[in-house]
């Protein structure tokens, strides 16, 4: 038995498609093989991704305010003779800079734009 194949055609906003462009670039495929991988993509993951998406989304803000506000609360216990500003400036230089160079470095290994 053979399958059939459809071909589908839609055209994008100039926007989107440079989007798409850039990203096969990238990638080093062609702009269409990419935009393909995106559809199977989505219509592979669970209610087209949105969901998963959305749950994500939520782990990462949660576990981003948790680090911020608990850093900063960790510092206020071990320096309650400082002020707000200065705590939050000690977090900056101290934490936040240094994870978040870490983490441009981590994209950046696996050619992702920070």
């Amino acid at each position: 038995m053979t399958s059939r194949r459809h071909n589908f055609q839609f055209r994008l906003p100039e926007e989107l498609e440079e989007i798409i462009s850039v990203e096969a670039k990238r990638r080093k495929v062609s702009p269409n093989e990419y935009a393909r991988s995106l559809v199977i993509s989505t219509l592979n993951s669970e209610v087209g991704g949105t969901d998963r998406a959305d749950m994500l989304f939520k782990m990462v803000a949660t576990m981003a305010f948790q680090s911020a506000y608990s850093s900063t609360e960790i510092l206020r216990q071990i320096n309650p003779h400082m002020s707000e500003e200065e705590i939050i400036a000690m977090a900056n230089e101290k934490i936040f800079t240094k994870s978040l160079s870490k983490r441009d470095e981590l994209l950046a290994r696996y050619g992702i734009a920070p």
